[in-house]
């Protein structure tokens, strides 16, 4: 059992380093990068809720 959690976890690690969007040494970047995910999430976010739900965060009591 300790080998499976082993394995998957050396596997995990392997992705994420040889996909390229994390690094295990730039933490900088990792910042960066997760920063501008974030930033993303809250356009979709935002985009969803004024196309869908009839509300716009940057004005909104316009109807």
């Amino acid at each position: 059992m300790v080998r499976r959690f082993v394995l998957l976890g050396t596997l995990v690690v392997a992705a994420v380093s040889v996909s390229g969007c994390l690094s295990l040494t730039d933490w900088d970047e990792n910042v960066r990068q997760l920063n501008h995910y974030g930033d993303s999430m809250e356009s979709w976010r935002d985009m969803t809720n004024k196309y869908f739900f009839d509300y716009d965060k940057y004005n909104p009591f316009d109807g």
